[in-house]
């Protein structure tokens, strides 16, 4: 149950994470309020300048795998010890100075229990291949919504297969990891 791989930490039930996602989620990354409103301050320089050339800015939050799958972490990181992430100091930050966000973190878990598929696999660090095309699909959504396109993108998913045989980077830790054995992975979704 110990990870040899340069900082993959083995989770319950063989959940993989990379470590930075666990501290991120803890905020032990923080990198301060006064940072972070210097930042947003020269994004929103670079909005509004955009914005006299008619170009849009838009800000997409995305979850990490320590945020979407806390349950999992070991009890050895101690989550009373959570404080202030970057994630939430950015959010607020950014609608306070009213930039496009596109908030993933928030919806990705708002729809845990309820996605078809996993939006997150359990060998993997990144968001599934299926979570990929629901971001990508709501990303041009809101584009065609909040934008003035003569020509509107779209996003078709014919079809939908299932495999606990994960494809793309849904193992992409448990591949790097060098072992000899499988772990059971989630049956994932494949548009």
């Amino acid at each position: 149950r110990e990870a040899k791989a340069n900082d993959v930490i083995v989770g319950k039930n063989n959940y993989l994470y990379e470590k930075n996602y666990i501290r991120a989620f803890f905020g032990e990354d923080f990198i301060g309020e006064e940072q972070i409103e210097i930042k947003v301050a020269k994004l929103k320089d670079i909005c509004d300048t955009l914005k006299t050339k008619d170009i849009e800015l838009i800000v997409l939050l995305a979850p990490g795998k320590g945020s979407f799958y806390p349950e999992y972490i070991p009890d050895k990181y101690k989550p009373e010890n959570k404080s202030v992430s970057n994630y939430e100091a950015y959010l607020s930050e950014l609608l306070d100075n009213n930039i496009n966000v596109v908030d993933f973190y928030n919806w990705f878990i708002s729809m845990k229990s309820s996605s078809k598929y996993p939006l997150f696999p359990k060998t993997g660090i990144h968001w599934s291949r299926y979570g990929e095309i629901l971001a990508a699909d709501s990303i041009i959504r809101y584009i065609n919504n909040n934008m003035n396109l003569k020509q509107k993108p779209s996003i078709i998913i014919e079809n939908i297969t299932t495999s606990r045989d994960m494809s793309f980077t849904d193992d992409d830790i448990e591949k790097g990891m060098n072992l000899i054995f499988n772990i059971n992975d989630l049956r994932m979704g494949y548009p």
